[in-house]
């Protein structure tokens, strides 16, 4: 046995002798004391309204990223993106957050994605902003569409497509989008039904930050609000595979019609609770943003503290990180969501020993002590234990080998997340 590994258990015996056993915490999951275990989201009572069905979290451009620092010019994106919970009727949101510029959208169209690029041509609606059909966003700014009748199925893929008939410079975009969009050739081909203008396929999202639906039975939303792991790495590309993805399979699979809440994916690569980056504000400062600012919120799942970890950076970027300013800064985070309503349920941090350069005794202990905190300080509206739900049982400072690892799980890993959710938490 290597020294490493000798290390890793023994620290896991010592930590384990002087914290609650994750069995004394309910397994996966825990609620509040006096929650209601039995609850459902069937209990709800439904309503009709807006609902955001799918959003992102956008960062600015960097030079690691020679598409999304140059942009665009005379120039189509098709983006696809998978829709949570259907409606009747849809709006889009594009956001200018990072630009130079004023961002010119001259042609945007919506409608239910077919594979390779193409669209299903009954379902190709134009777009319009305050009844035109362009508009011009500030820097640093968004703006909504008007909203365009559009049955929408519950699970399934909308294409939006947008004209960008100037140089936009720099975009603003999200670069860990594991699904397929498009780039076209020169000119606009927004309303194309077909995919011989899409020659150049991307995995990222560029200017759309979010898409909303009109459902008539609706109970409102539910943010997965977090890092790389949130936002699906190592997942399977078009798989629709991160744990959002199948939390979303759940929720419709298992909770009746009119009693559903969609399930938004907030996770940026590298993403950090204290400290911002050139992969996006910090956790605490994108808040308002990425999670209370979405259409029909009602519930944050927040799984972040990994990259803290990887880095051992503390506040102001200060080495080291200690397990009261990592714990400080998800206070913080707490006291935001409940400051505008939401209910907030914690996420303990998924195990990463083997992670080369960034994992040590410190990171392990600081890691075991924050858990401990998620799991018992009742800080949280609710708990889910990530952790347990993917560790090697031989050593639980590990990624289980067919879950993943070492710090991303597979799919079998994201699904086994997933799974570890009780639905009940998810209800407003």
């Amino acid at each position: 046995m290597g020294r490493g590994l000798r290390l890793r258990r023994v620290l896991a015996r010592v930590l384990a002798a002087v914290l609650v056993p994750t069995a004394t915490l309910g397994g996966l999951y825990v609620t509040r004391a006096g929650a209601s275990a039995a609850a459902t989201c069937a209990s709800q009572t439904p309503r009709p309204g807006w609902v955001e069905t799918w959003s992102t979290s956008l960062i600015a451009a960097s030079r690691a990223n020679p598409t999304a620092e140059s942009g665009f010019h005379n120039q189509t994106l098709r983006e696809v993106i998978p829709v949570t919970l259907g409606g009747t009727q849809v709006r889009i949101t594009l956001s200018n957050a990072y630009g130079h510029a004023p961002l010119i959208v001259h042609d945007a169209h919506v409608a239910i994605s077919r594979p390779g690029g193409s669209i299903v041509a009954s379902t190709n609606r134009q777009v319009s902003f305050s009844g035109r059909p362009f508009t011009v966003i500030p820097p640093g700014a968004e703006t909504s569409s008007d909203q365009v009748d559009l049955d929408v199925p519950n699970g399934s893929e909308l294409a939006v497509s947008i004209y960008l008939p100037g140089r936009t410079g720099p975009s603003s975009w999200e670069p860990g989008a594991y699904m397929t969009s498009y780039v076209s050739t020169t000119g606009d081909h927004a309303g194309a039904l077909g995919a011989d203008a899409f020659t150049t396929p991307i995995a990222a999202w560029y200017y759309l930050a979010g898409v909303a639906v009109h459902n008539p039975a609706q109970i409102g939303s539910v943010v997965a609000f977090g890092d790389s792991i949130t936002a699906g790495q190592k997942s399977t590309l078009n798989g629709r595979a991160t744990w959002p993805d199948f939390l979303a399979r759940r929720v419709l699979a298992s909770e009746p019609v009119g009693h559903r809440v969609s399930i938004l994916d907030a996770g940026i690569p590298g993403n950090q609770v204290l400290n911002s980056s050139a992969d996006g504000t910090s956790a605490e400062r994108r808040f308002k943003v990425d999670v209370a600012a979405q259409t029909g919120v009602r519930t944050v799942i927040l799984l972040e503290g990994t990259n803290d970890l990887r880095l051992d950076k503390g506040a102001n970027n200060v080495v080291p990180l200690t397990a009261a300013e990592l714990i400080q800064g998800m206070s913080d985070i707490i006291s935001q969501a409940h400051a505008d309503g939401l209910r907030i349920i914690g996420g303990t941090i998924l195990p990463f020993a083997g992670d080369t350069g960034y994992y040590n005794a410190h990171s392990a202990a600081v890691r075991e002590q924050v858990n401990h905190w998620i799991l018992t300080s009742g800080a949280f509206d609710g708990v889910i234990n990530f952790a347990a739900a993917v560790a090697d049982p031989s050593d639980p400072q590990e990624i289980n080998p067919a879950y993943g690892g070492p710090v991303h799980p597979n799919d079998a890993g994201y699904q086994a997340m997933a799974n570890g959710v009780s639905l009940n938490l998810l209800c407003p």
